[in-house]
């Protein structure tokens, strides 16, 4: 089962991998269905945070394209 980072650490960091997709899901309970409910395999796991807008808007800005 691959482990996060942050869940281990309890921060966000380590490895970065341009082959590898991030999501960004505005919407937990939409994940949760996506990942069925946390039983698909290598979807065991859900990391659900809380940022302010302004803070997102400041990351998507730096985001690599």
């Amino acid at each position: 089962m691959y482990r996060h980072n942050a869940l281990e650490n309890g921060y966000f960091g380590g490895d970065f991998k341009y082959t590898r997709m991030s999501w960004i899901k505005t919407n937990f309970l939409w994940m949760m269905y996506r990942s069925g409910w946390g039983t698909k395999p290598d979807q065991e796991i859900i990391l659900a945070i809380r940022l302010k807008t302004t803070f997102l808007d400041s990351v998507l800005t730096q985001a690599v394209s």
